[in-house]
């Protein structure tokens, strides 16, 4: 068989496998799109309001509100998640001037990461 024929049934089957895994991908999400925010709503909030503990959570700041959720792949990936339920990228209650600059507070919680990379901040 040429070489080209292989390298064209390789780029094929490896196309078909990132398909594949796109769609698992896409239907496990959509079984349930709210799972960030029922961690954090329904067990680091409370945890943190009735203990002071807000595990799983890192960190649940009500001041500003938001928590620090630890992603169960890799040791540098953190997730901000904001207390109050917002749709998406695209809500327009992130335009109020009242809703807090999450990017921001993200950035300022670049320490979770100290520990692990030898970072000082």
């Amino acid at each position: 068989m040429p070489t080209h024929r292989r390298a064209t049934r390789l780029v094929a089957v490896l196309l078909v496998l990132v398909i594949a895994g796109m769609l698992a991908a896409a239907l496990h999400f959509k079984k349930n799109s709210d799972a960030l925010w029922q961690i954090v709503s329904e067990k680091c909030l409370p945890h943190q309001q009735s203990g002071g503990e807000p595990a799983p959570c890192q960190r649940v700041d009500q001041r500003h509100r938001y928590a620090m959720l630890k992603d169960m792949h890799g040791p540098l990936q953190y997730l901000l998640i904001p207390l109050d339920r917002i749709t998406g990228i695209e809500s327009p209650r992130l335009l109020q001037s009242a809703t807090p600059n999450y990017f921001a507070l993200a950035w300022n919680e670049r320490t979770l990461l100290a520990p692990a990379t030898r970072l000082t901040y």
